[in-house]
């Protein structure tokens, strides 16, 4: 990343440590992990990358310059389409960091016994997310059965940016 970017990531990360610091007696709170900014990396649109809480674990983008004023309003939906497929993010506002959406993958994150899972299993959602195709199961040949990708936790990729896969799901 460029001056410009990583200061927007550690403006992101200033954030979220200030609010660490009030969350930490709440009970969705992990003592085993602190935040960190995990893979982010410039799009047309903005920063994509993970952010790793004590509380969530979720998909941040940055807009680089500063959105539409009606597309950001705190709580609206904002579609965003990565090689992996559609994903709706959700907008935020933060004094320190500006502008963000969010996209949750854990909430709280209890599965994660350590910093390092949580980094393995945000590193391995940022390769799936620009996999094409890959939060779809597409399996890349027509036919062929898709090779799971398994979390440090276990979880397959659809557990990663889709949430698990329905038990009545039929291949097709």
């Amino acid at each position: 990343m460029i001056g410009v970017e990583a200061a927007r990531v550690a403006q992101l990360v200033a954030s979220f440590e200030a609010v660490d610091r009030r969350m930490a007696d709440l009970p969705v709170y992990n003592r085993a992990l602190t935040v960190e900014a995990v893979g982010f990396r410039a799009l047309e649109y903005g920063l994509l990358g993970i952010v790793i809480t004590p509380w969530f674990l979720s998909v941040l983008l940055l807009p680089v310059e500063a959105p539409e004023r009606s597309a950001w309003t705190p709580g609206a939906k904002i579609p965003l389409t990565l090689p992996a497929g559609s994903f709706e993010f959700i907008a935020a506002h933060d004094t320190v960091c500006g502008d963000y959406a969010a996209c949750s993958l854990f909430s709280p994150v209890f599965e994660f016994d350590s910093q390092a899972v949580a980094r393995l299993v945000a590193e391995a959602a940022m390769d799936v997310l620009f996999r094409p195709g890959a939060a779809a199961g597409d399996a890349g040949a027509e036919g062929a059965e898709p090779t799971p990708i398994r979390s440090p936790s276990g979880l397959g990729r659809r557990g990663l940016v889709g949430g698990p896969p329905a038990a009545t799901a039929v291949a097709g």
